[in-house]
């Protein structure tokens, strides 16, 4: 009996394979953890160049092209400028709202709705929709 209890006790002992086992069991919740870390700060980095460029296009739209004759520029001209103010989005990716008159100290209200791609989802299947980020910036015409 003493024999072959001694055979068993070092089956029993030997570690050999379990820091390859628990790295098998943590190095995905790991992985999971920073890419969602690192996509989370890209979409808050989208955001502020998002709230960036409405800010920026709303000051370009409320300035004057021609201040004599009271002229502003164009909705079409506005979206133009708009497109090169962010890197994380496209022009196909945005819409842009431009409201307001073209006279002076008119306010000018401009809204951008943007989509953000959403990887996430797209790996895990269950969401195959981007994520929609919005920006207001409003401003008087000078």
């Amino acid at each position: 009996m003493r024999t072959r209890l001694t055979r068993i006790t070092p089956r029993i002992t030997d570690d050999r394979g379990a820091a390859v086992l628990e790295f098998a069991l943590v190095f995905p919740v790991v992985a999971f953890l920073i890419f969602g870390l690192i996509y989370g700060l890209f979409a808050v980095a989208a955001h502020v160049s998002l709230a960036h460029a409405a800010s920026r296009t709303v000051r370009y739209a409320s300035l004057a092209t021609d201040p004599v004759a009271g002229l502003y520029p164009t909705v079409e001209q506005v979206e133009t400028y708009m497109d090169g103010q962010t890197p994380f989005f496209t022009a196909s990716s945005c819409e842009t709202t431009v409201a307001g008159e073209s006279r002076e100290n008119a306010p000018v209200v401009l809204d951008l709705t943007c989509a953000f791609p959403n990887p996430a989802g797209r790996v895990v299947g269950f969401v195959d929709e981007d994520i929609t980020m919005t920006a207001h910036a409003t401003a008087r015409r000078e």
